[in-house]
């Protein structure tokens, strides 16, 4: 059987966990009902979000020199098992604690979950490259994103059901302990796999060795400069994504109904999205998809303000930032596969964390501003610096 088989089964249950642990409306909540301020939830956003991605440079080299990988990959995947898990029992018996050590705790597992994440996105990423044929990799994308969509709608009506049926903290404990086990579900597509050896460059150099030569690396290889510029700057787009949560607190209050609602109404987004980007990329590959993108990018912000009068107006904030979402998906890692090759793709992997690094900064900068000068601001400061995204796609040339 075909490896793309196993991934495409780790894609539907990955898509059912996420909604149930989702980083941008269902963590939010948590934390917000927990205690947590606008600080933080940018905190919160910058370590799921931006330090994920981050924390890749710390893993590349370490893994770049290894043949096989699919262990490395299984490890990673038991860890953010574990922490989900662990978020699980703390949260059920979050009645004996203080607010401050639940928040702590919730950024202590959160931090484990993501960096763990992140670890095991470099294994992926190389076994998934070995695994596809250049000719399959669009259409790879493309049909995990649709399978994604078929997941994460079944999921997201369960998830607006629980999140209801039950009181927090036990609502958030049972949501995040099924997230646990369809994520372990999840990796038994992995155990499966058959990974073929990485072609390792013979003259391979420490990571930190060739991470010190990374300007000279930057220099002779444009489409990965242009690939980090554009992985920042769209980057910022998904980063603010929780704080249309936190406005949405601010503009209604917030209510399990209405997280449920969002998440809902963002997943239909990004099912919507699917049958667009399967257009798009038919004769374009990811190119109309990442303009799109940035669009997108450019107007959610101000779209949020002018429309957080109105609850169910408001509605489509979410609807696009499902949108935003689903590009995400497809084009970031896409491309990364595409400009990089088997000798390489873990290096490029690894210092794709450079792509995040804005991503990282970001959402604390704007949780502490938004505190100081409101909401105002801080988006249309976001919408502007979306733009910046046009100049760079337009240079994007990559193998399609």
């Amino acid at each position: 059987m075909k490896n793309t088989v196993y991934f495409y089964w780790h894609a539907f249950f990955l898509a059912l966990t996420k909604n149930f642990m989702d980083v941008n409306t269902v963590i939010p909540a948590l934390l917000i009902s927990a205690g947590g301020t606008e600080f933080h939830l940018g905190l919160l956003t910058t370590i799921t979000i931006g330090g994920s991605k981050f924390s890749r440079i710390f893993f590349g080299g370490w893994l770049s020199p290894k043949p096989f990988k699919k262990k490395y990959l299984l490890l990673g995947v038991n860890l953010r098992v574990l922490s989900l898990l662990s978020l699980a029992i703390l949260l059920l018996y979050s009645n004996h604690l203080s607010e401050n050590t639940i928040i702590m705790l919730i950024f202590a597992l959160m931090t484990l979950f993501s960096i763990s994440g992140a670890f095991s996105t470099i294994p992926y990423t190389d076994i998934l490259g070995k695994s596809l044929k250049t000719d399959e990799r669009t259409r790879f994308f493309v049909r995990k994103q649709t399978i994604n969509s078929i997941g994460i709608l079944a999921s997201a009506l369960i998830v607006r059901k629980l999140i209801t049926m039950f009181d927090y903290p036990l609502n958030y404990s049972l949501l995040i302990f099924i997230a646990g086990i369809l994520l372990l579900i999840a990796s038994l597509g992995f155990w499966l796999l058959k990974e073929k050896p990485s072609n390792i460059n013979k003259n391979f150099e420490s990571f930190w060795k060739s991470f010190s030569k990374l300007p000279e690396i930057l220099k002779k290889d444009k489409k990965l400069v242009n690939y980090l510029i554009i992985s920042n700057l769209v980057g910022l787009g998904i980063a603010i994504i929780p704080f249309y949560v936190s406005l949405g607190k601010q503009s209604f209050n917030l209510s399990p109904e209405k997280v449920g609602t969002w998440l809902l109404v963002q997943i239909i987004g990004m099912i919507l999205s699917n049958f667009l980007w399967k257009r798009l990329s038919r004769n374009h590959g990811y190119k109309l998809i990442l303009y799109t993108f940035i669009s997108i990018n450019f107007i959610l912000p101000i779209l949020a303000l002018f429309l957080s009068v109105n609850f169910y107006s408001y509605l489509i904030v979410f609807l696009l930032s499902g949108f935003a979402l689903s590009a995400y998906e497809i084009v970031i890692g896409g491309i990364l596969i595409e400009i990089s090759n088997e000798s390489n793709r873990s290096f490029y992997a690894g210092i794709s964390g450079i792509g995040s690094f804005f991503a990282v900064l970001y959402p604390l900068i704007a949780g502490t501003l938004i505190r100081l000068i409101g909401y105002v601001p801080v988006f249309a400061a976001t919408s502007i610096l979306a733009t910046i995204g046009f100049i760079f796609a337009s240079r994007l040339n990559c193998k399609e």
